[in-house]
């Protein structure tokens, strides 16, 4: 509601929205909340590679995608010592290649 408000997102005139969200619920299931932050790189990634736009990603709190990754790790019995390594791919996969 606040973004058709502030004039964000604009149903008028989709054609020229310049806009997309990725969000989860803190209450919906850990799967679905670690998914999110990957989808969202998945389609910023697709607006500068293929699309060849300027993209800004904003991640409200990464500590989520670190939280629901670990909540899936208990969930399946294992523990989770990559965390580092998924947060630092995250960072690293908007790097352009020169």
């Amino acid at each position: 509601m606040e973004m058709k408000e502030s004039r964000v997102i604009n149903e008028e005139n989709i054609a020229e929205l310049k806009v997309a969200l990725v969000y989860s619920q803190m209450n919906e299931p850990s799967g679905t909340r670690m998914r999110v932050g990957l989808t969202a790189l998945t389609m910023a990634k697709y607006f500068r590679d293929v699309n060849e736009q300027d993209i800004l990603l904003f991640i409200d709190n990464i500590f989520r995608f670190v939280q629901a990754r670990s909540e899936e790790s208990a969930l399946l019995g294992y523990y989770e010592f990559k965390q580092a390594a998924m947060v630092k791919s995250v960072h690293t996969a908007l790097r352009k290649q020169c």
